[in-house]
């Protein structure tokens, strides 16, 4: 029976996070079923097309209208104001209900949504730059500087991800795939941060192993971190009950991106 106030809290707030996790599959799925159209169409522009000026094929407006960049808000004159905003307007007419984020060229005042527009493409030199970043040691993270922190889908599932130690809160993806349903995108209910990535995960020994040199130090600063980690753990575990009192468990304007044409 859910009489205990701690219990009703809970259950209330996984209430208002599974909606927002819902939410968030929802948008997740929509937009994985519009790229897959994207690609079944070919509405997608090649490189070539791109540089030539051929309008975007989701919505028919260019990529370049030759305008040049909108200055600040506070900068504008009354005649650019005046031309932004019912630039503004024509946009929210059509793309108002999209739930998606803005882009445009550097360079040009129309701008695309994110859910109706496929991206422009890439060009070789962008490529390359993408490549030489993930390709180098460097981009890879290090295993001290991050946490673990345990993820709760809408299915139930849970999947221990990492993110940097100095987030506080979970602040990377709100939906994933979730294998243990087939590759499913499933939404994000909770997250728990359970502590430091194991040190035997990044190539040290594990401390069971080491020599130790004289008593374990037991600062204020890490018995506090324990308990944060403690009261977390407790967290979740209230969430879970919340879900089986619950019945079962259940099988924004973004911001404006704007592209660099080279």
């Amino acid at each position: 029976m859910m009489d205990h106030p701690d219990v009703r809290h809970d259950a209330r707030a996984l209430k208002r996070a599974r909606a927002r996790a819902e939410q968030a599959e929802r948008d997740a799925r929509r937009l994985r079923d519009q790229r897959r159209r994207w690609q079944k169409e070919g509405t997608h522009l090649t490189r070539a097309e791109f540089e030539a000026g051929v309008p975007c094929r989701g919505c028919g407006e260019p990529w370049f209208d030759g305008l040049g960049d909108w200055p600040a808000l506070l900068d504008m004159t009354p005649e650019q104001r005046a031309d932004h905003d019912r630039e503004e307007a024509r946009y929210l007419a059509r793309h108002g209900d999209c739930r998606a984020h803005r882009e445009s060229v550097a360079g040009n005042h129309t701008q695309h949504c994110g859910y109706c527009c496929p991206p422009p493409p890439l060009s070789a030199e962008q490529v390359e730059a993408i490549r030489r970043l993930l390709g180098g040691r460097s981009a890879q993270p290090d295993p001290a500087s991050l946490m673990v922190w345990e993820v709760t889908h809408t299915c139930g599932h849970t999947v221990r991800r990492r993110q940097h130690r100095d987030h506080r809160e979970w602040n990377l993806y709100s939906t994933y795939e979730c294998q243990e349903c087939g590759g499913e995108i499933r939404g994000v209910i909770s997250a728990v941060r359970i502590g430091p990535v194991p040190e035997v995960e990044h190539g040290e020994k594990p401390a069971a192993a080491r020599v130790p040199s004289g008593p374990k130090p037991r600062s204020k600063a890490a018995l506090r971190r324990r308990l944060r980690e403690a009261e977390a753990q407790v967290k979740a575990l209230r969430i879970q009950l919340a879900q089986l009192d619950e019945g079962a468990v259940h099988a924004g304007p973004g911001q404006h991106a704007e592209w660099d044409a080279e």
